[in-house]
């Protein structure tokens, strides 16, 4: 709007300060509206972070080939430790660490499997193996 427009649309002074602190009035309401909603937006943000993991591509393909439940258990306790730092962790969340914690312990117990190349040996050799008394015990 031009200013002889908009000193025509105001008959005195009056009015035009009135409009004036109209539209100060409106931007001061506006700018509080828009800070609350960042402001929730982040808080919005960071319960979204604390309860649902971020996909993420694994740029490291090795861990992945170890034992995958190891990984992600390990993987998800740290994410929430970095949320513990920040706050108290929800009952959800301790007993999603709960859980992965008892999978650590699981894994940690299992018998260890171990393959072994076996030779092909005669009776005689497996009964003397057996009883202690062959030379190779393998």
């Amino acid at each position: 709007m031009s200013e002889n427009k908009m000193a025509e649309q105001f008959k005195d002074f009056a009015e035009l300060q009135a409009y004036s602190n109209a539209q100060n009035r409106t931007i001061i309401d506006q700018s509080k509206k828009l800070r609350e909603k960042d402001e929730e937006i982040k808080h919005l943000k960071k319960l979204l972070e604390g309860s649902v993991p971020l996909i993420k591509e694994v740029k490291d393909k090795s861990k992945l080939e170890a034992n995958d439940q190891e990984y992600i258990c390990r993987v998800e306790i740290n994410k929430l430790r970095v949320v513990s730092d920040e706050r108290e962790l929800t009952l959800e969340e301790c007993k999603r660490f709960d859980i992965y914690s008892k999978i650590l312990k699981e894994l940690a117990n299992q018998p260890k499997t171990i393959e072994i190349q076996a030779k092909t040996l005669s009776e005689r050799d497996l009964i003397a193996v057996i009883s202690g008394t062959g030379d190779d015990q393998h």
